[in-house]
């Protein structure tokens, strides 16, 4: 099966979690877009507004401290020659899964692109909707996967939602 993953680019949580599913399935897996939080179109500042009003400054501020941390911690393994990765980037790199970069899914080189893969599933946790264009490149479908129990914990950030409240 050839499957094609597009996830959020984040260091702290999912790249744990792809690191079991990238462990057991990276034969079957054909590709990955690791893709921004920052939405296209959407300015630096705005998404810094958003999620500030959302979670408070200092919530936010412990956020960007452990974004950073967890991006100095992908760095240090490349320079010693480590094998643990702690981004979806050095996870794709560490099981030689080929990186389709993108800053919109609905792009159409992108598009384009993905379409030459003759993909069965395309696994999307990521922010951006996914248009017709995209959704009809795989021949079994797409599969949207959602961190969070929805409805309750939908929207931004389902992770921080679900454990501040046990």
């Amino acid at each position: 099966m050839k499957i094609f993953i597009i996830v959020l680019d984040d260091p702290v949580y999912l790249s744990r979690i792809y690191q079991k599913v990238l462990q057991e399935r990276h034969k079957d897996i054909i590709g990955i877009t690791p893709v921004s939080a920052i939405l296209p179109n959407q300015s630096i500042w705005k998404f810094i507004k958003q999620h500030i009003e959302c979670f408070g400054f200092v919530i936010f501020c412990l956020f960007v401290a452990r974004a950073i941390l967890f991006l100095i911690l992908d760095k240090i393994p490349r320079i010693f020659h480590i094998k643990k990765a702690y981004s979806i980037k050095s996870l794709a790199k560490k099981y030689k899964i080929q990186i389709y970069p993108t800053t919109s899914i609905n792009d159409q080189k992108y598009i384009e692109a993905l379409k030459k893969l003759n993909i069965d599933i395309i696994v999307s946790s990521q922010p951006q909707i996914m248009k017709k264009d995209i959704l009809n490149i795989p021949k079994i479908g797409c599969i949207n996967t959602h961190s969070g129990l929805l409805p309750k914990y939908r929207g931004l950030m389902p992770m921080f939602w679900a454990l501040l409240n046990n």
